[in-house]
């Protein structure tokens, strides 16, 4: 009955008569999320969070705008574990990347910590970054043992006033996560040649060993990158 009187244009009459019902869910949810009024969408969505169907809920909350509500729910769900649902974990990434910009520094926290769980350290720096200036950014992502890639430190660096200490931090940490390259770039920008230079031999790409002493023209980087192709086999084509 509910069906029928939704396909005749009567969605208010379908939803009130499915949810009276209580055993046509899966009908409710289809009407629900056909339906234009707000306050209809809602009360369904706080029906289905009544019977423990989180994953419609949210889904429901966030049709009719309920944003912080479907967040509320969905870090409360994933906390707890209750659900270990793929559909839950994506929520939460989708109603991040809607709400950053509005949370309060305790949700914020809370989203951090889960994110971090489920191994989304991309979205987590970039949520960091949304509200802490780089000193406090540079702690939490430390704090996680975050595996830094290039995107994560623009991220960092962008919109706050970096110093020299504060560079040569992030490069210090990706030489000791084994990113060479990334510490070779960092130690650069803030005029450490020498140190970019040792990072990138051992990082033994020796196509960028040469472009960089070309490049530098410095007699300590011309002397260590002269003692290190010294040391390899002189029929290596690259050289």
């Amino acid at each position: 009955a509910a069906k029928l009187l939704s396909m005749g244009g009567m969605t208010y009459q379908a939803i009130r008569i499915a949810m009276s019902r209580g055993d046509c869910d899966e009908e409710l949810f289809e009407i629900a999320q056909k339906c234009r009024g707000l306050p209809q969408i809602y009360d369904c969505a706080r029906y289905f969070e009544r019977k423990g169907m989180h994953e419609q809920a949210c889904a429901l909350f966030m049709r009719c705008n309920s944003h912080e509500k479907a967040l509320s729910m969905c870090l409360c769900v994933l906390e707890k574990n209750e659900e270990n649902s793929s559909v839950m974990n994506e929520t939460l990434i989708s109603l991040v990347a809607h709400l950053k910009g509005k949370l309060s520094a305790d949700v914020k926290h809370r989203i951090i910590d889960k994110l971090h769980t489920m191994g989304e350290e991309l979205i987590m720096v970039d949520v960091i970054c949304t509200f802490a200036i780089v000193n406090e950014r540079l702690r939490l992502i430390f704090d996680k043992n975050v595996i830094l890639t290039e995107e994560m430190v623009e991220m960092i660096f962008k919109g706050g006033t970096e110093n020299k200490e504060q560079i040569r931090m992030v490069a210090i940490k990706c030489v000791e996560q084994g990113n060479h390259r990334l510490a070779s770039k960092l130690y650069t920008m803030i005029g450490e040649k020498k140190n970019g230079m040792k990072c990138l031999i051992k990082h033994g790409n020796i196509n960028a060993i040469i472009s960089f002493a070309n490049q530098t023209k410095d007699e300590d980087i011309y002397t260590l990158a002269g003692n290190y192709l010294q040391k390899l086999d002189s029929s290596d084509e690259k050289i």
